[in-house]
């Protein structure tokens, strides 16, 4: 009887670690979602959760640890002038620069699509982790 009961306590034990290791992973996620769920954009949420959770472990891991782009900075940015450098476009930003931001133009519109083109980095750097 004793035997019996120790074999049914370690199947237990052993059935329950895949459970506590998709509430770990569900905890992760909303902890992602807590802090940095804001720069994907609202109606991204679902779809960035989703992402991570069908993440294998070493993906998960890569995918949290990225360098994602905060949208109120790279306002601040877009309003020195030098955003598109912060977004991985280098050629766009030189040549922005060098034109003082196409006579103040291209700054203006840059101002104003800013946040947009943020929520798009990062939804295509997170979706980027198979």
């Amino acid at each position: 009887m004793r035997k019996f009961v120790v074999a049914i306590l370690l199947a237990a034990m052993l059935l329950s670690l895949p459970l506590t290791a998709l509430a770990s992973r569900t905890e992760d996620v909303n902890a992602f979602i807590t802090g940095k769920g804001g720069w994907f954009g609202a109606d991204k949420t679902d779809a960035v959760k989703k992402h991570l959770s069908g993440l294998g472990e070493t993906a998960f891991k890569s995918a949290i640890a990225a360098e994602y782009r905060d949208p109120q900075m790279m306002l601040i940015w877009a309003i020195i002038g030098i955003d598109r450098f912060f977004l991985d476009d280098i050629a766009l930003g030189v040549l922005k620069v060098i034109t003082a931001g196409g006579l103040g133009i291209w700054w203006v519109i840059d101002l104003i699509n800013i946040k947009d083109r943020t929520y798009e980095y990062n939804y295509n750097l997170l979706f980027s982790f198979k």
